[in-house]
């Protein structure tokens, strides 16, 4: 099913100060993150990033901390950011007052540091939410969905790892200019002059 901005909810997730700089292939990262999140802005959808441990490693990069309100950036020490309560608890929050349509819930869209320990571990708590047979946190028909060339590791190895794992348990990957024209769903609009250059 395509990927509705309506229905979307864009995580950022540990684009930090003294760990940006030892990802492979950084400057695809922060370019492509970039992009998604000003497009997010543009269609209204909710932001949340986090950040690890932000004593030991920093704050998120400057060039996307300007894009985010305070209140947008949680803290967390857990590697999955859903078994940091606060985190948990404003996503279960949203979950309750979004409207979603009968047929599709929430699309969680996962973006940042690191693809195989944070990135990872939150996808898989967020899709384990998803499907409960008994009281699944979300609403029916939630999605988790990686952007492959908008996440990464120290080490191209355990990015793919990370990807082949996730696909396995049943989630989803795409690239950002996938997602990007997804929720645009047609040319010649107002949306999509507006969001033309940030995909040139």
């Amino acid at each position: 099913m395509i990927i509705r901005a309506q229905n979307s909810f864009l995580i950022i997730i540990d684009i930090q100060e003294r760990l940006a700089p030892k990802i492979s292939n950084q400057a695809c990262l922060l370019k492509n993150t970039k992009t998604i999140l000003q497009a997010a802005r543009h269609f209204h959808i909710p932001v949340m990033a986090t950040e690890h441990y932000a004593k030991g490693i920093g704050q998120t990069l400057p060039e996307i901390r300007s894009h985010l309100q305070q209140d947008e950036i949680l803290e967390k020490i857990t590697f999955s950011l859903l078994r940091e309560e606060p985190i948990r608890q404003r996503l279960v929050r949203y979950s309750k007052e979004h409207k979603t349509s009968a047929e599709q819930g929430i699309d969680f869209i996962l973006v940042g540091a690191e693809a195989h320990i944070c990135v990872l571990q939150s996808a898989m708590d967020l899709l384990a939410a998803s499907q409960g047979k008994d009281a699944p946190l979300f609403p029916k028909g939630s999605r988790v969905i990686l952007v492959r060339d908008a996440i990464g590791s120290r080490c191209e190895d355990s990015k793919q790892a990370a990807l082949e794992r996730f696909a396995h348990l049943g989630g989803q990957n795409l690239t950002t200019e996938m997602l990007l024209f997804e929720w645009l769903e047609r040319a010649g609009t107002d949306d999509f002059r507006a969001l033309l250059p940030l995909i040139k």
